[in-house]
């Protein structure tokens, strides 16, 4: 394929692809690096970054009173539009911070997956499992089920004792 391309742009995508390569060197390292300060014991499924960036972004998690502060600081708060009595509930309001809660959604997927019994996976489990309501939730952008799972140990009065 490389052939196929004239000498004077095949010439300019080689340097890219050795800045490209030397930046996922770079890029590698310090990912190796992070994850190695992640304590021994995780919970299953929480990879060692992943744990790590969330540490990182929470540092201390004293500063919170209550778990509605985390749910907002995280931007994994839904959003409400009301109107005198009448009300709806919106998707999450993405107000907090993005890394944080890229991070516990990736982390609620890996829950889904790799603790199938637990009890917040349970009460999803039909949705999640509802190819119409995955592909409908993809075609519009966004996904409802992963914010509700990632937020899950904070309504903890929608779960078991």
């Amino acid at each position: 394929m490389a052939e196929q391309l004239p000498a004077w742009l095949r010439g300019q995508l080689e340097c890219f692809l050795r800045v490209i390569e030397l930046v996922h060197k770079e890029v590698g390292a310090l990912t190796d690096q992070v994850s190695q300060a992640a304590p021994a014991a995780l919970p299953r499924g929480m990879g060692q970054l992943t744990h790590e960036i969330i540490e990182g972004e929470i540092k201390d998690w004293h500063n919170f009173k209550n778990r509605r502060q985390v749910g907002s600081y995280s931007g994994l708060t839904g959003g409400v539009s009301g109107s005198g009595e009448a009300s709806a509930d919106l998707s999450i309001t993405k107000a907090g911070n993005p890394r944080l809660r890229t991070s516990l959604i990736e982390c609620s997927w890996r829950l889904v997956l790799s603790q199938p019994g637990y009890w917040l996976v349970q009460k999803w489990r039909a949705v999640l499992l509802n190819p119409k309501v995955r592909q409908a939730s993809a075609q519009a952008g966004h996904c409802r089920l992963c914010p509700a799972v990632a937020r899950g140990p904070l309504e903890m009065e929608d779960g078991p004792g």
